[in-house]
């Protein structure tokens, strides 16, 4: 999974119990490494910045 958000932000996508997380780069580019999925699971994704504040969760439903 890949987008974008504050530079040095740590991305986390939940999926069922599991959290997976990733750092985004410089210009706040981000890729979360996560296990295929099938159609229709719903992914939420929210980031932390530097400062500590988290962000509105987003969630995400896989496509085919």
């Amino acid at each position: 999974m890949t987008g974008k958000t504050e530079k040095y932000a740590i991305v986390a996508v939940k999926i069922g119990t599991k959290i997976y997380t990733a750092k985004a780069n410089a210009y706040g580019n981000y890729k979360v490494y996560i296990p295929k999925q099938r159609a229709g699971t719903k992914l939420y994704v929210n980031a932390k910045d530097s400062k500590g504040q988290v962000s509105a969760t987003q969630i995400v439903t896989v496509a085919k």
